[in-house]
Formats: C-alpha cells, structure tokens, sequence
C-alpha cells in the first residue's frame, strides 16, 4: 500500500530537478502520459523529457493542493508554477518555441499508480494546455 511518503518523494524530487533521483522512482516498464507528447513516455525517454522541462522552465514547481491514496494509487492536485527563460520543444506539433520570459501559474494533477516495489509504473499527468499558452503568452 502506498502512503503519502511515496507521493512527498515524486513531488520532492521534481522539485529539486534532480533527475537521477527522479528517474529512481520509477519502474523499469513505467508509462507517463501527459498533455505535451501525443504518445505516452517509456522510462527511457524520460530523461530527455524532464531535462528540457528544467531546462525551459529553471523555477519548475509543484505546490500540493490535496491528495487521495487508495491501495496502490495516488491521485493529487497541485499548483504548477514556472517561468520560460530557455527554448521548448513541442513534441505534438514538432516545433520549437522561443522563450517568451512569461511566469505560468497553472492547475494540475496527477494519478499515480505504483508497483508492488513502491515505484511508479504508471503516471497520468494533467493540465491545460491552453492556460499554459495564454499566459505564456504563446498563440496557437
């Protein structure tokens, strides 16, 4: 069973952009779905993933909101914060994105679903994209 330890470590380690300790928290067969990439994410293109997450967005965070664990699984709501200072790279459309120097403050969430390890083996991560833009100030 899951407990509120195991969503602190995932919330925590993004937080720091670590990614060698976030990469630690997820199974070896691990997914990670999110609005960015139209296909889901394997483990090992999560590396690259959160790298120019980090890298785009040096001030990336998480502020939790709430939270519910039910056996194996965590669904949580957090306050996503970041400022663009470095080019992006949009995975849907292939194009790159200057920097526009604009703070984001956005809603999100997440359903985590973990193994019998305790890692993470499937990740489903939501926000909207359109706010993001907005106030980016990015057209679409």
């Amino acid at each position: 069973m899951v407990t509120k330890k195991e969503l602190n470590n995932w919330l925590d380690a993004c937080n720091s952009h670590n990614i060698d300790r976030i990469l630690k928290l997820f199974a070896d067969n691990a997914v990670v779905h999110q609005p960015q990439n139209v296909v889901p994410l394997k483990k090992d293109k999560l590396r690259e993933f959160f790298t120019l997450l980090f890298e785009t967005y040096p001030c990336f965070q998480f502020k939790n909101e709430g939270f519910v664990i039910q056996g194996n699984e965590v669904a949580s709501w957090e306050t996503v914060v970041g400022t663009m200072v470095n080019p992006s790279y949009d995975p849907a459309t292939g194009n790159i994105i200057q920097p526009t120097g604009k703070t984001f403050i956005i809603p999100g969430a997440m359903r985590l679903v973990y193994d019998d390890k305790k890692l993470i083996k499937k990740a489903r991560i939501y926000w909207d994209r359109l706010l993001l833009n907005q106030q980016l100030g990015l057209s679409y």
